[in-house]
């Protein structure tokens, strides 16, 4: 409401936006997507906090500076959605960001993470985690294995991906992403595999079945076009 700014209307996007320490209340984002938040540039103090909920929309033309580290900037989720960042900083900004699974079982999502080298960690099992490599010569027909055949589902090490699109079967939950913030740019290019794998596997299936198939993680905090 326009009461908490101290210029007594609502911020636009050609404003630079400070929130500072010792406010009796925090920005919570909630409107919608009619009435998205908007700025030019966003600094947080040191104990300062901005929360985009799952109905909320923010979008800073400019920078962010976070002083306040992870608990500063929050991006939540729930079944009815995920808040939505857009923003230029280069070099990353330290938020935590939540992403709720939708299920009423145990089911498989196809997953990607918002923040650089996240660990495996965030889920409550990584038992059946994967991603998939192009250039293994796949040869299974449909969701059911062959005997003796191939896959290119592949278990994972290590941190997260960015870009890379991750399979994993879990029921509902919340994964917590908290870290910098993958870097949002307007324009760039990801490298997509393509292997010619042959004719025929062994098995008798089409191996053109499964050439160049990539699973192309969302590295944004918001949706992309």
């Amino acid at each position: 409401t326009t009461s908490n700014w101290s210029s007594g209307i609502l911020p636009t996007s050609s404003d630079d936006i400070t929130i500072p320490n010792g406010c009796p209340n925090y920005p919570v984002i909630d409107d919608g997507i009619g009435n998205i938040a908007e700025c030019s540039n966003l600094t947080l103090g040191t104990l300062a906090s901005i929360t985009i909920d799952p109905n909320g929309y923010l979008t800073v033309s400019g920078t962010i500076t976070n002083n306040a580290g992870n608990s500063g900037l929050i991006i939540n989720s729930d079944g009815s959605g995920t808040g939505s960042l857009i923003h230029n900083t280069v070099g990353g900004v330290d938020a935590t960001v939540n992403c709720y699974l939708a299920s009423s079982a145990y089911q498989w999502h196809m997953v990607s993470s918002p923040i650089a080298n996240a660990p495996l960690s965030v889920f409550s099992s990584s038992n059946n985690l994967y991603y998939y490599d192009e250039s293994t010569d796949d040869y299974w027909s449909g969701t059911v294995f062959d005997d003796g055949s191939v896959t290119g589902w592949i278990t994972p090490a290590g941190n997260m991906n960015v870009t890379q699109g991750y399979l994993i079967n879990l029921p509902a939950e919340t994964v917590t992403y908290t870290g910098q913030l993958n870097d949002n740019t307007s324009s760039g290019s990801i490298t997509i595999n393509y292997t010619d794998h042959g004719v025929n596997a062994p098995n008798g299936s089409d191996y053109d079945n499964f050439d160049g198939w990539n699973l192309i993680g969302n590295p944004y905090t918001s949706v992309i076009n």
